[in-house]
């Protein structure tokens, strides 16, 4: 890598390369119909319309819900291949103040635990979910799971 970088004609390829590729940057928007947190759902590859299964996944601190995303397909998947099999529906949540949710001001301070534990619960309530059969959590995620 170092020899391609030093090498003039690969930083000239590389140089070329970054600047005649633009990037194409879409707004995040928003389908909930109250101000909650951010979310996305990876599901099973089966095309129940309601999955067996829901777990929600939560990121660590300085974190977002898509550090999770091939993880989350990825266990989903596997969960599908079990006996009897399984539908799943993974909720990757992005939590106060981080990720998508990070510009949603109806969540006021303290920004603690206990209220990042209350911002779950009132996004079940808002998209009139059952309580997740599992709540998987990393660091920060892991201590609002316990909550």
């Amino acid at each position: 890598m170092a020899r391609i970088i030093n090498n003039k004609s690969g930083l000239r390829f590389c140089t070329e390369f970054l600047y005649s590729h633009r990037l194409i940057i879409l707004p995040f928007t928003s389908t909930r119909s109250i101000e909650t947190l951010a979310f996305e759902e990876v599901r099973s590859p089966s095309h129940k319309p309601v999955p067996d299964h829901s777990a929600f996944v939560l990121h660590g601190l300085v974190g977002s819900a898509r550090n999770w995303r091939s993880f989350s397909r990825n266990l989903a998947s596997s969960l599908s291949t079990f006996s009897p099999p399984s539908d799943w529906k993974m909720v990757l949540v992005d939590l106060r103040n981080h990720g998508h949710s990070a510009g949603v001001s109806a969540l006021h301070p303290p920004h603690d635990i206990v209220n990042a534990a209350n911002d779950l619960a009132n996004l079940v309530k808002s998209q009139d979910w059952n309580w997740p059969d599992v709540v998987l959590g990393h660091s920060m995620g892991g201590k609002v799971a316990l909550q």
